[in-house]
């Protein structure tokens, strides 16, 4: 079946080809079908007819104390915030909690703003989902007001009786804090779950899961030493972030313990070895910024003019020569999935928007 959907046409290559795992960022309809054919072939040849309830627990959850008191929380209530400071999994949380509530018959549903909710309101029971509610950077006094503005109407689309509705929302801790937020008459600050509370901070062993889940995906395992992950456990900035970061990149991870110890140095010496050495990816992170952390792929296409003016303009900047074909910039971006960049559907995205953005906006204004 798989061989005939491929030969179909229409499909674009899994970034690892169609015989292995594809990367984990590596989200199109290709990349599923490859791996179905990778679980499918490991089941189906090993000599083992049964797998003891460990070896399901490590592949199939990830469950640590901040998603388990979302869930419970939300199983009592009708509408959940989560927050934190950057890449300490507030997404990853929201998400995780949602499939358990998808287990349990609920629609998954990822809204761009809380009034979608009136929307794409149905009869069914639905899990709403709304990253940085309130806005990416900074509190939004237009997304508040209008959450004010629309709180009965939303609160009554809540109020079933039966728990068939939920809300789960993500807001970075700056502006959970913010005084105006917490004051305001919306549905959003009744309930609000800090990850980094000592309730809910993650716990050493739970850190160590992390990371070794990251390295065991990359085959890494085997390369580290137990005094190595200790020392990596004591980091608290963006913990599950830069497990990501080190286990997806070579360099990275033979500099893991100073990487862990200083992760905005190093990545801020990345950036000035690629503004020289690889000014094709760099280019492609800058624009990444200007378009606000997102890159549509149609951008590279040979017949596609959509915003030729600042990619030949900040390719000039940059250095590189100004008919350099565009498809040169798109096969850049695809070599930095997992390290860089990720794929979402026919975009790029940052891996993390705002670690890169913020050390990016720097770097350019000094180059």
């Amino acid at each position: 079946m798989i061989c005939l959907l491929r030969n179909l046409g229409g499909l674009l290559t899994p970034s690892n080809g169609w015989d292995q795992l594809p990367h984990p960022n590596d989200t199109l309809p290709g990349a599923a079908l490859a791996t179905l054919k990778c679980y499918r072939n490991q089941l189906a040849h090993t000599t083992a007819t049964s797998m003891d309830n460990n070896e399901f627990i490590s592949k199939w959850t990830s469950i640590d104390m901040g998603s388990q008191l979302v869930y419970d929380k939300a199983k009592e209530l009708n509408c959940i915030l989560v927050t934190s400071n950057s890449g300490l999994g507030k997404t990853a949380t929201i998400r995780h909690v949602a499939l358990k509530f998808k287990h349990n018959g609920f629609e998954i549903v990822p809204v761009e703003s809380l009034w979608d909710i009136i929307k794409y309101k149905t009869k069914r029971k639905q899990v709403f989902l709304v990253d940085d509610v309130l806005g990416k950077y900074n509190l939004s006094p237009t997304l508040l007001e209008e959450c004010e503005r629309n709180n009965e109407q939303i609160t009554s689309c809540l109020d079933t009786g039966s728990g068939s509705k939920k809300i789960l929302c993500t807001l970075r801790l700056q502006i959970a804090l913010n005084k105006r937020f917490k004051n305001a008459s919306t549905i959003l600050n009744k309930v609000v779950i800090n990850l980094e509370h000592e309730s809910t901070a993650l716990a050493k062993e739970e850190k160590q899961n992390i990371l070794m889940k990251h390295l065991n995906r990359n085959n890494l395992e085997t390369e580290i030493e137990s005094e190595e992950i200790e020392i990596m456990c004591e980091t608290t900035f963006a913990f599950p972030l830069l497990c990501k970061l080190v286990s997806n990149d070579e360099e990275r991870f033979k500099k893991r313990i100073s990487f862990f110890k200083q992760p905005i140095s190093l990545l801020k010496g990345e950036l000035d070895k690629m503004s020289y050495d690889n000014k094709k990816l760099y280019c492609n992170l800058v624009l990444c910024v200007l378009f606000d952390g997102s890159l549509s792929r149609s951008m590279f296409d040979v017949d596609s003019n959509e915003c030729d003016d600042k990619i030949y303009k900040l390719m000039q900047t940059i250095g590189l020569q100004r008919n350099m074909p565009k498809k040169e910039l798109e096969d850049s971006a695809l070599s930095a999935l997992g390290s860089y960049l990720t794929k979402d559907g026919y975009n790029f995205r940052f891996i993390h928007t705002m670690l890169l953005k913020r050390l990016l906006n720097y770097h350019y204004a000094c180059y």
